[in-house]
């Protein structure tokens, strides 16, 4: 009995002593490991925003929003989508045209698809097809006759949730910043 108990208590100190260690060196790189990712999602935003020099990030209805300015004038916007692809949530970053309401470029930030197929998402040929279109026209061929993109081989429920993800934004985009116009207008009314 007392071999038993000696070995749990040497067991118990062992696990304790390598909790410790996986704590301290947790505390150490998180905050390393949260910088690369705040970096990670900068580049990937100066990337959906082309024609932005300085960008803004707003708060509107509970959404975050990225707007990009040219000079003093708003030209792009940025948000953040999560459609459910086949092996679970696809995050996209999306940056749309203030003016066009049109899809500027598109980033995938994470997603868990099938590698060789449904990470075929990742490949510029299929994030082009998107740029320079509106919410109507972001459709899969096979969905709609009037659809525009072409799905991966093998992998259309990936390209479903791309395709439906970047309609989302775009029509997300136009509404914060219909949202985001209201409240600027209210303000000029509420200083006048």
């Amino acid at each position: 009995m007392k071999k038993i108990l000696g070995l749990g208590l040497r067991l118990a100190f062992v696990c304790a002593l390598a909790a410790g260690i996986l704590a301290s060196v947790y505390r150490v790189t998180s905050p390393i490991i949260e910088e690369g990712a705040r970096q990670e999602k900068l580049r990937k935003l100066r990337f959906v925003l082309p024609g932005a020099d300085r960008l803004e990030v707003r708060q509107i209805k509970g959404r975050e929003i990225t707007l990009g300015y040219a000079g003093q004038e708003l030209v792009e916007a940025a948000i953040e989508v999560a459609p459910h692809g086949y092996s679970g949530s696809i995050r996209l970053l999306v940056g749309v045209s203030t003016t066009g309401r049109v899809v500027r470029r598109i980033a995938v930030l994470s997603d868990k698809e099938t590698p060789g197929l449904g990470n075929k998402i990742h490949d510029y040929w299929f994030l082009q097809q998107f740029v320079g279109k509106d919410a109507e026209h972001l459709q899969l061929k096979k969905d709609a006759p009037q659809g525009t993109i072409d799905a991966i081989s093998a992998a259309t429920i990936s390209s479903r949730a791309v395709t439906n993800g970047v309609q989302q934004a775009v029509r997300d985009v136009q509404d914060l910043l219909a949202d985001l116009s209201s409240l600027r207008e209210g303000t000029a009314k509420n200083r006048g």
